[in-house]
């Protein structure tokens, strides 16, 4: 996944880079930014492994669409003699309600399977590194970005199948809760500036994002003479976004 979106970020870049300006006129005097971001998040399969018992892997959860929200503050260091293409800046965002379920999602008590069911939400600090034209109207920019993520689920429920319930209740619900997780993140982004004036500018961009949370859930006896089990089980969360933004040049 790095290799292929350096390579994918390198050939953007160059491709562009003619058509973004090649004068220097002049330097600009904005170096700073604030600006906001939306758009699209569409993740990929919840994987997960049971890291208690025989850290086995666990059937992956179908993740529903989400959306995106952001802030930022950048800036753009000035050479001596030019301004420089690297820019650094500060995110926040958060990914908002996200269905998770999962047939089959632990053991096979008492002969159902079990699916798994929740609602998650993201939201992470980001410090994120850009390699970004600086000159003309057009920027094309790639980099990737690094930071501290907070994964909740909440409502989360294991559910037996119809007709069967969790030994010791007369139910087939095994509620965990809502639970809390931070993680290490990361990201790597891809898109194009478009300056509006010389004040404001337009971005469109493509990000991927990951973080591995880990959660533990208490499992109902598989029998009335058996105590309740501690599943300890780590998540791969993976979305890939699509977004713009609107950016404030000061």
């Amino acid at each position: 996944m790095i290799k292929a979106f350096v390579v994918v970020s390198l050939t953007w870049w160059l491709i562009l880079f003619p058509s973004a300006g090649m004068t220097q006129e002049g330097k600009s005097t904005k170096l700073n930014y604030v600006g906001i971001t939306a758009g699209g998040a569409f993740p990929e399969d919840l994987e997960s492994s049971e890291r208690t018992l025989f850290h086995t892997s666990l059937p992956d959860a179908n993740l529903s669409d989400a959306l995106m929200l952001g802030v930022r503050l950048g800036y753009t260091p000035q050479m001596w003699y030019k301004m420089s293409p690297i820019v650094v800046e500060l995110e926040a965002s958060m990914i908002t309600k996200t269905d998770a379920k999962s047939a089959n999602y632990v053991f096979n008590p008492v002969g159902s399977s079990v699916t798994f069911a929740t609602d998650i939400f993201v939201r992470d600090i980001m410090l994120n590194f850009l390699l970004r034209h600086p000159y003309g109207r057009v920027h094309p920019f790639a980099g990737f970005g690094l930071g501290w993520t907070w994964f909740d689920i909440e409502n989360a429920r294991l559910i037996l199948e119809p007709g069967f319930t969790w030994p010791g209740t007369a139910s087939g619900v095994n509620n965990q809760g809502d639970l809390s997780d931070d993680a290490f993140g990361y990201q790597f982004l891809l898109g194009v500036s478009f300056d509006l004036t010389d004040t404001v500018s337009l971005d469109l961009g493509y990000r991927y994002f990951q973080t591995e949370p880990e959660f533990k859930f208490r499992q109902a006896a598989y029998t009335e003479f058996e105590a309740p089990v501690d599943l300890n089980v780590k998540m791969t969360y993976k979305t890939h976004v699509i977004g713009f933004g609107l950016s404030l040049w000061f």
